[in-house]
């Protein structure tokens, strides 16, 4: 049964990933779709099944285009109350979106945090992606897992955290 599920998940984060190459621009597509691909490498199938891939497509978009651009050294948050109009996809939660420079214990951290507010954690997707950003902090590519396309890249925390709806 596992090994379908992780097949099933397989499979879709292949439809996501080309979704995701066919919407951005052409520059921007591979890029898109590495970054889907690595984006829900990591989460566990059972947190997949069920969820519409419109909804999951778009919550992987947010972040992309979240990641964009982040000056060397900032953490970029933001927090928001997913509408599909707006966002792509809907949700009873608050999203919290996070960037920034891998470090040990992150997710720990954000977690606690989070719950000394009395907040309930739904969900949490939390990939390392190498990226190369240019000077100026814009995105300029996101890179295999593997090290195989550039050795000059930095390892960036992205984080989509669901937590109960904040008003």
């Amino acid at each position: 049964m596992e090994l379908r599920s992780e097949e099933h998940k397989t499979e879709l984060i292949k439809k996501l990933a080309s979704r995701a190459r066919r919407r951005c621009a052409k520059a921007k597509a591979a890029g898109a779709a590495r970054f889907v691909r690595q984006y829900y490498a990591q989460v566990a199938p059972h947190d997949l099944n069920g969820q519409p891939e419109d909804e999951l497509l778009a919550a992987a978009i947010s972040a992309w285009e979240y990641a964009q651009s982040r000056p060397a050294g900032i953490s970029k948050i933001r927090a928001f109350n997913p509408v599909s109009d707006k966002h792509g996809w809907d949700s009873a939660h608050t999203a919290i979106e996070i960037v920034h420079d891998d470090m040990p214990f992150l997710v720990d951290s954000v977690t606690a945090e989070l719950n000394r507010y009395g907040l309930t954690v739904h969900t949490i997707i939390h990939p390392v992606i190498r990226v190369r950003r240019g000077k100026d902090g814009r995105l300029l590519a996101v890179l295999d897992q593997n090290g195989k396309n550039g050795a000059a890249a930095a390892p960036e925390s992205i984080k989509h955290i669901e937590v109960n709806e904040q008003i």
